[in-house]
């Protein structure tokens, strides 16, 4: 089954974000992890987003999408405010850098 127009310009998108927050390297670890806790999913291990991660930019996004997508319909309304603060916070700090 092959990826619709409007699925790659989501897959574009969600890179978009993902070039925003800290990357799932060493660096950005704190912030993958506090995002992992916050969601209360198994979806987001620090170490299976830094995989999604790389396929994705290596032009292969399709899974990373679902699996975030995934990890965000297994979130209760108090984990999905939890882990939007986490992305929020990371947001405005990536602001100041540039």
């Amino acid at each position: 089954m092959g990826v619709s127009s409007g699925g790659y310009a989501s897959i574009g998108h969600l890179l978009g974000l993902l070039a925003a927050l800290p990357a799932p390297t060493e660096a950005g670890e704190r912030f993958w992890s506090d995002l992992w806790r916050s969601s209360g999913t198994a979806y987001l291990p620090p170490v299976n987003i830094k995989a999604e991660v790389l396929q994705a930019l290596a032009g292969e996004g399709t899974t990373l999408a679902r699996q975030i997508l995934s990890a965000v319909e297994e979130m209760t309304p108090p984990q999905r405010v939890v882990a939007g603060e986490v992305i929020g916070q990371a947001l405005a700090e990536s602001n100041h850098d540039g």
